[in-house]
């Protein structure tokens, strides 16, 4: 499954135990992008720390780990809250009727979170899937309109 944006923004990494490569050649801006890089703070954060452009970090960090000079530290990516799960299912019932909850979790199933829960990075990419489902153009329209907003609201857009 490939990663969206938030999600890769949101990856931790931190120094290597190992020696990693024997000769690696780094520039002023990788060393300090490496020493930022603590265990806590994501690629997102390390952003605002190094004040480096976050196609830049993510490019530095490939590099690091393809050089086994950090890893990654496995940690779940932030999840939707219980407010949105709500309202989206409120919004696509009101879209649908009572085979919303189904519906949702059918296309869960295939995002490839069948058990939940759904990284905010993947909201978006639900709410599109669920739009497919709704055949009355009028009630597709005021389902996404309503769950665009909420997307905005919440900061779930990649």
């Amino acid at each position: 499954m490939a990663l969206s944006a938030a999600e890769i923004a949101a990856l931790v990494f931190r120094r290597a135990q190992g020696t990693g490569e024997t000769q690696f050649t780094m520039t002023t801006q990788m060393i300090d992008i490496l020493a930022a890089m603590d265990g806590q703070r994501n690629l997102g954060e390390l952003v605002q720390q190094t004040g480096v452009d976050i196609g830049t970090v993510k490019s530095v960090a490939a590099q690091l780990l393809n050089a086994k000079l950090v890893e990654i530290v496995k940690s779940e990516p932030p999840a939707v809250d219980n407010e949105f799960t709500a309202f989206l299912l409120r919004e696509m019932s009101l879209a649908i009727g009572p085979l919303a909850e189904v519906v949702i979790e059918d296309a869960m199933h295939d995002l490839g979170c069948p058990e939940g829960p759904l990284p905010q990075g993947r909201a978006a990419e639900l709410v599109d899937l669920l739009s497919k489902e709704i055949s009355r153009p009028e009630k597709r329209s005021q389902f996404q309109t309503n769950m665009v907003g909420k997307l905005k609201e919440k900061g779930y857009f990649a």
